[in-house]
């Protein structure tokens, strides 16, 4: 999916921060991999964007205006660093909350296309009734348009707690003793997999420790026995803490991997003698172990929790340096050209989307990303330095000095009436759902 220009030009690099809270540290982590600041732990911080004024005790409401603007600085941040395709999994179940964002996401003259994926937690937790479930899943395809749009037979589920907040499910102990938490009771993960198994959805699950990881596989072994399908294609987001033995019990099971490289980068130093040990620490999002298992893998931010910026996460992929600048688990570093098929045909593949997207063939969408240097040829150290010159969309060119633009502002559908007033309501719902799931 990517273009390369070969014209090469170094410039300076300002890392971009993504300030993560981390409670059993009290650590705030930069995108760079720096630690900027240290703070006292705190059960009431919430860190999503730093200190996020949604969630600032002053601020009484959050109005559309102020969100229109923010989605248009997400959109031209993400079209600096060269997506031409994204997806939400997990997402939003706030109908004010989605037109807002499709509000400035489905305009015609945005330079990506984004998809959704249901929240399967919410839902399945809202309906006792299995069919009504896929209904209710299936009803969600009418909220977006234009550039947006629902993933197909595709949903999203929970399994363990948070990796920033040391909270997820691990074998063996955490180093202080505390225990982490689930997303989802048992019994409700399980219903919610048959359902969507038996539906024939892709099911993608957040899973964070290897305690996590073995109730996700044996649910997934679980109905496997008990329905088989061909090309199920479920997959594994995140993949923090895994044992080296799971590797092939995924392989066998035909799971995939959706890994989040930059909590090497950010954790690995301070998770060595906070939370895990050096051991698991260092392990942490063991892809050279897929890799050589021959498991599908990919990449993903997860944004805010690491930066939406393919060419740094293929950095920290190929060369897991941490903060220290010490690389943690050499032998799970992955090559240049693996790692940029991981931010390009195979996430495709992880949305089972590689027939229309991530590769540069004929009858697949003229979407494609144009480098000013070779992330496949450069020394590995310099790939997050490769600047963007811009994107092709569906034949459309966008270079990057140009992407300040305002997107076309479609009022939602029924009118304005009272949309600030809900909106506000739902959103601030929203966020706070998307606090306890990520922190």
């Amino acid at each position: 999916m990517m273009s390369v220009n070969m014209t090469k030009r170094q410039e300076s690099r300002k890392p971009e921060v993504s300030r993560i809270a981390s409670p059993h540290s009290g650590i705030w982590f930069s995108s760079d991999g720096n630690v900027p600041h240290r703070r006292l732990p705190s059960r009431n911080r919430c860190a999503m964007l730093g200190e996020c004024p949604l969630f600032m005790r002053r601020c009484r409401v959050i109005c559309s205006c102020s969100v229109q603007s923010g989605l248009e600085l997400t959109r031209d941040y993400m079209h600096g660093k060269g997506i031409t395709f994204g997806n939400e999994p997990g997402g939003i179940l706030a109908k004010p909350v989605q037109d807002g964002i499709n509000a400035v996401m489905s305009s015609p003259d945005m330079p990506f296309r984004w998809s959704f994926m249901p929240d399967a937690k919410t839902l399945v937790d809202t309906y006792a009734d299995d069919d009504q479930v896929i209904a209710e899943t299936e009803k969600l395809e009418s909220w977006y348009g234009g550039m947006t749009s629902l993933a197909p037979k595709q949903a999203k589920l929970f399994a363990d707690g948070a990796i920033y907040s040391l909270l997820m499910q691990v074998r063996d102990p955490y180093l202080d003793g505390h225990t982490g938490e689930w997303m989802m009771d048992k019994s409700l993960f399980e219903r919610a997999f048959r359902i969507y198994w038996d539906a024939g959805y892709q099911i993608h699950v957040h899973v964070n420790g290897d305690a996590g990881l073995d109730r996700v596989l044996d649910a997934l072994e679980m109905n496997l026995r008990r329905s088989p399908r061909y090309d199920h294609r479920t997959v594994l987001v995140h993949f923090a803490v895994s044992a080296e033995e799971q590797v092939q019990r995924i392989s066998d099971l035909g799971a995939i991997v959706s890994g989040n490289p930059y909590y090497v980068t950010a954790l690995s130093d301070q998770y060595s003698t906070v939370g895990l040990g050096p051991k698991r620490a260092d392990a942490m999002v063991r892809l050279g172990d897929v890799s050589k298992a021959g498991i599908p893998w990919s990449l993903h931010s997860d944004m805010p929790m690491a930066p939406a910026d393919p060419l740094f996460l293929m950095w920290c992929a190929v060369n897991r340096v941490t903060s220290s600048g010490r690389v943690a688990g050499p032998d799970q570093r992955v090559g240049a050209e693996e790692a940029l098929r991981g931010v390009t045909i195979e996430a495709a593949y992880s949305l089972k989307l590689e027939d229309e997207i991530g590769s540069i063939e004929p009858g697949k969408r003229a979407n494609f990303t144009i480098l000013e240097d070779n992330p496949i040829a450069v020394d590995p150290i310099i790939i997050r330095d490769i600047k963007v010159w811009g994107t092709v969309m569906e034949g459309r060119v966008f270079p990057v000095e140009q992407a300040e633009r305002k997107a076309a502002l479609m009022p939602p559908v029924g009118g304005i009436g009272n949309m600030d007033a809900d909106f506000a309501r739902a959103t601030l719902k929203h966020a706070l759902k998307v606090v306890h799931t990520h922190l």
